[in-house]
């Protein structure tokens, strides 16, 4: 039935006047006929009944995948930033790859690299040259923004075995580590990146020696903290700060099922229920340009989204009163899987635009389940470019470099595939958002123009 309904459609374009070598246009019409036909008993329709199906309603479905394309197009001529997540074992890895001679010298360089790590980010340690050449050659090519993984994370930037406090009560510095920041703030700056300064406060890094700490030593401690970062960085090279992370309740937690807003979280119990004001002023005296963001995942599901309104609302009611913006952004992380509906994607864009805060996509990737075939994946890839273009996104960014360096090693679908060249289902988005890409045609385009 499926290939005969792809017969179909690519009559009807024929007999519609539309290219009927447009593969995308193809994959368009026959995932939409898919989905329709599922919705009804096709046994109780003959081949002629599903056939006139088909034509009554393609000319409907091409007239979106129209307004779909122009809203690409549109996005496509405008300045805009695609980005990817990065480590800095990867970058250290570039570093290898670009003073060696041979594969075999990168091998044995990268082994002895890796060993000495404490921990190793997933799929690096089977990568290949092949793959490190690909990956940074795509990275430095296609994208404008780089967001670091774990570097701006508690975790690697607080010493836990130091005091955070002199003897005079000012913070200890000496406490403070960036120097994997460092490796990826470099790495930037020589390939005429920003950075996606990813993220100040996460629930999973309350740093251990705060524990004892009272509400006011740790808004002290969290100004010194911001404003270290401030001080030692130009702070242009952030694109945004995601200065909040992950706030909401679980939606799979008791607090989420009993009502509550926010997580449970260390942040939450010693700074109260308004923490996240409390951290947005910090950061905004200390980032006072900056493009401000709250991050937040599985923003798909109606009851978490709500509760995010509801978190973003009590902002807008602080800034109203004391005139100041402490939220630009709200970054929707985008973690979706194949059977994520183009109903849950427009609800998300739709309902979280009319916060009249800037979104952006902050770490897109799909989780490939079940399917052997790529049309979902393509789909949902596509709805979300549609929604990112229509609602005026100016920034998108993927997560995990490549499917086999990722979270979820070879099991997610983003920018760069696992031998590290562009995914095809991704390579619109990266067409539409990497400024470096456009520039590049355009540079092309112009020198093509002067050879006439």
């Amino acid at each position: 039935m499926k290939k005969q309904i792809k017969e179909f459609i690519i009559e009807v374009i024929k007999n519609l006047n539309y290219d009927p070598n447009d593969l995308e246009l193809q994959k368009y019409l026959l995932e939409k006929g898919i989905k329709a036909l599922n919705k009804i008993n096709t046994e109780n329709y003959s081949i002629e009944q599903i056939k006139k199906l088909i034509y009554d309603n393609v000319p409907t479905m091409i007239k979106e995948y129209l307004r779909m394309q122009q809203a690409i197009t549109n996005k496509s001529l405008k300045k805009t930033n695609f980005g990817t997540s990065i480590n800095y074992q990867l970058v250290e890895l570039f570093k290898i790859l670009n003073c060696v001679s041979s594969e075999n010298e990168f091998n044995i360089m990268k082994n002895q690299y890796l060993q000495s790590q404490p921990t190793i980010f997933p799929g690096l340690q089977k990568s290949t040259y092949e793959e490190i050449k690909n990956i940074y050659k795509n990275i430095i090519e296609n994208c404008d923004v780089i967001t670091p993984e774990v570097e701006a994370k508690m975790t690697l930037t607080i010493n836990n075995s130091m005091t955070p406090f002199n003897n005079d009560g000012s913070v200890n510095t000496k406490i403070f580590n960036f120097s994997y920041l460092d490796i990826i703030i470099n790495f930037a700056k020589q390939n005429n990146m920003k950075v996606r300064l990813h993220t100040l406060i996460w629930h999973k890094h309350f740093p251990k020696i705060l524990a004892n700490c009272s509400k006011d030593q740790i808004i002290t401690f969290l100004y010194s903290y911001f404003s270290y970062i401030a001080n030692r960085y130009d702070t242009n090279i952030f694109y945004t700060i995601d200065v909040l992370n992950e706030i909401v309740a679980n939606i799979n937690s008791e607090e989420f099922k009993q009502g509550n807003v926010l997580r449970n979280s260390k942040w939450k119990e010693k700074l109260g229920n308004d923490y996240y004001i409390t951290i947005l002023k910090l950061a905004r005296q200390n980032f006072p340009n900056s493009n401000l963001t709250y991050n937040e995942y599985d923003e798909t599901n109606k009851q978490k989204r709500d509760k995010m309104i509801s978190i973003i609302n009590d902002i807008k009611q602080e800034e109203t009163k004391t005139d100041t913006i402490l939220l630009d952004s709200i970054g929707l992380q985008s973690h979706y899987h194949e059977y994520t509906t183009d109903e849950e994607i427009k609800a998300t864009y739709t309902d979280l635009s009319q916060t009249r805060k800037n979104l952006q996509v902050s770490e897109m990737d799909i989780t490939k389940i079940n399917n052997p075939n790529d049309i979902q994946i393509n789909r949902v890839f596509r709805t979300v470019l549609d929604c990112a273009a229509t609602y005026n996104i100016d920034s998108f960014t993927c997560w995990g470099p490549s499917s086999s360096i990722s979270w979820k090693s070879k099991k997610v679908r983003t920018f760069l595939n696992n031998n590290g060249e562009i995914d095809s289902n991704c390579m619109q988005i990266v067409e539409t958002y990497s400024q470096k890409r456009k520039n590049k045609n355009l540079n092309y385009q112009e020198n093509l123009h002067s050879l006439k």
